[in-house]
């Protein structure tokens, strides 16, 4: 331990008064652009998350709309078209349809390893880590038809949460450069 400090001490001890200060200010810098960097990627995750969860919540109420009149017929064909639409998005793992008796009417599975529960409870949305569910009844007039339980991901935003940190990481570098490039001349 004694070796450490008298390292250490003697690292500075031979700089100059004008470097030492350089060393303080740049770590006092860096310590800042640290904690608002951290700050920032907290705050970016949770806006693009609420986003994400508000998207994925439109989406499923479009597909409910979509998928009513042939849910009231029992069209399996029609409801399997409007579930493979969501074949687009890379993050929807599986959609699934339920008949008003809360039995799997209808499923689309985009993820191999998911699967479609054979029937629903009031408990059925589970909120795993790394996935977001959207739950809808889908009625017409008042009555209920059936219900429609989406499953996804969160790897874009997750994927955008680590763009957004290398980014916020290379801006700081090129700072801490040029403000060290500005007290060298």
């Amino acid at each position: 331990m004694k070796f450490r400090q008298k390292l250490s001490l003697t690292v500075f001890q031979n700089k100059s008064i004008r470097t030492k200060l350089l060393f303080i200010v740049l770590g006092t810098i860096f310590v800042s652009l640290l904690f608002a960097l951290i700050a920032t990627s907290l705050l970016n995750y949770q806006v693009t998350s609420k986003d994400f969860k508000a998207q994925l919540n439109i989406l499923v109420d479009i597909t409910a709309k979509r998928s009513q009149a042939a849910l009231a017929f029992q069209d399996h064909k029609t409801i399997n078209s409007n579930l493979s639409a969501l074949a687009s998005l890379d993050d929807i793992q599986n959609a699934c349809i339920y008949g008003k008796s809360k039995v799997l009417f209808e499923q689309f599975i985009n993820d191999p390893k998911t699967s479609c529960p054979k029937s629903i409870t009031n408990d059925t949305v589970q909120h795993l880590p790394g996935t977001v569910s959207a739950f809808k009844e889908i009625k017409i007039n008042q009555n209920t038809l059936g219900y429609l339980l989406v499953n996804a991901t969160t790897n874009s935003v997750i994927k955008r949460l680590w763009r957004f940190v290398l980014y916020m990481i290379t801006v700081s570098y090129t700072h801490l450069r040029a403000h060290e490039t500005k007290a060298n001349l």
